[in-house]
């Protein structure tokens, strides 16, 4: 067999074991049955108080047809039910559209002017998830990253994880603000010790390279572990290549394949492009009983972890 076939059909594996776990196949429980149920239930008053021009129905409504759970009716037709909310003021729908606006979810084009709109209406009453994320708008769709770190402050001020890590980073950088490694450091340590997935990947790049800690290989391949057991590819990724380099010691190629397999299984597609490169150079010259161990350890990680969310692997 082919190393690319053998790689191939490991990938496929581990795919298959994230869509049992995952959802892909539906297995439900009494208390997943009963909640639906109750959502089923309630959704004629929801619509009837929606008509009456309720603008938390017309969130409500709004919320359930983003997240697909609205029968009948496509997830796009959540923008409807959550402009008419956010145009009355309501907070949360107007950080909802906000954010869907700024990815352009469920088929619609993406609007970065318009999510700015939603965003800074509730940001300015001190709102900290539309802060962040109006920080993320400046960052990445303005070209500003002055007013992102203005806007990542006021949401890390209230403790609010992302905004900590995302101007932690931006101290890391010198992008917006003079850079300082050290309150780099600090800011992110704060945001993984939150739980924070994206931060205990930056954290533990921190203490591989040095920057703003003292270098620690051991913690940063615990922190590593702790982002890859709940799907971070970044991580995953980074233990692979780590692991095959002999970061942690001696070189580990079934750990390192292990590792680049679930990454080359995620939703990240930059991120699983390079896995695959990196996986099929080192499994070529690789003995094939290597690489079954690798994608056998990789399947028993996938089972053990049950892709938990919210970066799944195996969810495309």
């Amino acid at each position: 067999m082919s190393h690319l076939k053998l790689i191939n059909q490991s990938i496929r594996s581990v795919l298959l074991c994230g869509a049992l776990l995952t959802g892909s196949f539906v297995w439900f429980s009494p208390e997943t049955v009963q909640g639906q149920q109750v959502i089923t239930e309630n959704l004629d008053q929801l619509r009837a108080e929606a008509a009456k021009g309720n603008p938390e129905a017309d969130f409500q409504l709004g919320f359930l047809a983003s997240m697909g759970r609205l029968p009948g009716e496509s997830p796009a037709k959540a923008y409807e039910y959550l402009r008419r909310s956010a145009d009355t003021g309501h907070q949360e729908a107007s950080f909802l559209l906000g954010t869907l606006y700024l990815s352009g979810a469920h088929g619609q084009q993406a609007s970065p002017e318009a999510a700015k709109r939603y965003l800074e209406r509730v940001a300015a009453q001190g709102h900290s998830r539309a802060q962040d994320k109006l920080g993320q708008y400046y960052l990445s769709h303005a070209s500003n990253p002055g007013e992102a770190a203005q806007w990542f402050q006021k949401a890390a001020n209230q403790g609010l994880a992302s905004a900590e890590n995302n101007l932690g980073l931006l101290y890391a950088e010198g992008k917006g603000v003079s850079q300082d490694p050290v309150r780099a450091a600090e800011l992110i340590s704060r945001a993984a010790d939150k739980g924070e997935v994206g931060a205990k990947h930056n954290l533990a790049t921190l203490y591989q390279t040095g920057r703003g800690v003292a270098k620690n290989p051991e913690r940063a391949a615990q922190l590593f572990e702790e982002a890859a057991a709940r799907g971070y590819q970044r991580s995953q990724y980074s233990l692979g290549v780590l692991h095959l380099q002999g970061e942690f010691g001696q070189p580990n190629p079934v750990e390192g394949l292990k590792w680049l397999m679930l990454a080359s299984a995620g939703p990240d597609n930059p991120v699983r492009e390079q896995a695959r490169t990196n996986l099929l150079q080192v499994a070529q010259t690789s003995p094939n009983t290597l690489v079954h161990d690798a994608a056998e350890a990789a399947r028993q990680w996938a089972i053990r972890y049950e892709m938990n969310a919210p970066y799944q692997v195996g969810q495309n």
